[in-house]
């Protein structure tokens, strides 16, 4: 399990890391979202497990940052497109801000020490970016002087955060950082030729959350079973509820958006693979009741999700089309998957 899971987080890290375009995404209004609506889901949520359970604000923070790691990949492309673009767009946004945001931070959490800083991530963050930068003048070179069938030299891409990966565990430095920042690189100096990636990582996605999903559900039973239920059952309540209801609402202020679309993003919480992912691979770092909490809220998620999600899209994609006068519904810059 904790093979698959780590894979998938690399993998993952690498796709999100791709997909996000700074120089689009900071002029993008949706940026609140992400980032505002982040900010308080974190601070709440920390409050909330240190005023009633005593946590302290490490575990806290340990306990809520693989939940923020908003992940829309499992989400089937057939009704997400019953929505504007615009929509759409603030999903994809939020998914690539927040997880890239909550992954950098919990790595942080976990350093052995403060000035590891610089040895296990920054020299991952280096490393990834050069070995990126390096392989993106390859690519560029092979398409023009036409070395190789170009899908190939395409799909070659893929290997690329598993060779980072390599060589950072080998320097004995982070290498999912690595595979992060790889990504990023990759995203801003090759985005014509991320189109392979991207394709295979909507196709794989959904075939590695079951994977992962089926194996982790063995384990999940076995966790949540203990005596901490019912506490664990109140905070992933009011954290899916409460506290992303709030955080939304607040990163909406002064927003000509709808109060139908504050409740569709809180309710478009979804979890998947690097959440799933990221409880298996680092599952040493938590108290047994903050793993229990941590695994009940991604399963209540996850069966949400699956369950709900299609519903809930298609009815607030009626309700756009039959008013087309909304703000969802302007046009607005495309922003690349």
């Amino acid at each position: 399990m904790e093979c698959i899971a780590k894979v998938s987080l690399i993998f993952f890290l690498f796709i999100d890391g791709a997909r996000l375009h700074f120089t689009k995404a900071l002029h993008y209004h949706s940026i609140r979202l992400p980032l505002v609506g982040f900010a308080i889901s974190l601070v709440l949520s920390a409050l909330f497990l240190q005023l009633f359970w005593g946590f302290s604000l490490q575990n806290a923070l340990i306990i809520t940052l693989p939940l923020l790691t908003i992940d829309a990949k499992t989400t089937p492309h057939a009704f997400s497109a019953m929505l504007p673009i615009r929509v759409q767009q603030m999903v994809n946004v939020e998914g690539a801000f927040s997880g890239q945001i909550a992954f950098f931070i919990f790595s942080l959490l976990i350093l052995s020490h403060p000035l590891a800083f610089f040895r296990e991530l920054l020299l991952a963050a280096l490393i990834g970016s050069a070995l990126s930068y390096f392989a993106t003048f390859l690519l560029k070179a092979s398409m023009k002087f036409k070395w190789g069938k170009p899908p190939l030299v395409r799909g070659s891409l893929v290997l690329l955060p598993f060779l980072v990966f390599g060589l950072c565990t080998f320097l004995k430095v982070n290498g999912l950082i690595g595979a992060l920042f790889s990504g990023i690189i990759i995203g801003h100096f090759a985005r014509a030729q991320c189109g392979a990636i991207f394709d295979l990582s909507r196709r794989a996605g959904t075939y590695l959350y079951q994977l992962l999903f089926i194996i982790f559900g063995v384990f999940a039973v076995h966790v949540i079973s203990k005596v901490y239920l019912i506490p664990a059952l109140i905070f992933a309540l009011s954290f899916l509820s409460l506290i992303r209801f709030i955080a939304t609402t607040l990163s909406f202020i002064h927003s000509p958006y709808q109060w139908k679309t504050i409740g569709y993003f809180t309710f478009m919480n979804p979890k998947g693979v690097i959440t799933v992912a990221m409880i298996v691979v680092f599952m040493n770092h938590f108290q047994h009741f903050g793993l229990q909490i941590t695994v009940l809220v991604a399963l209540i998620t996850l069966y949400i999700q699956l369950l709900f999600s299609p519903i809930a899209a298609k009815v607030y994609g009626k309700y756009l089309k039959e008013n087309r006068d909304l703000y969802e519904n302007f046009p607005t810059v495309a922003l690349p998957y």
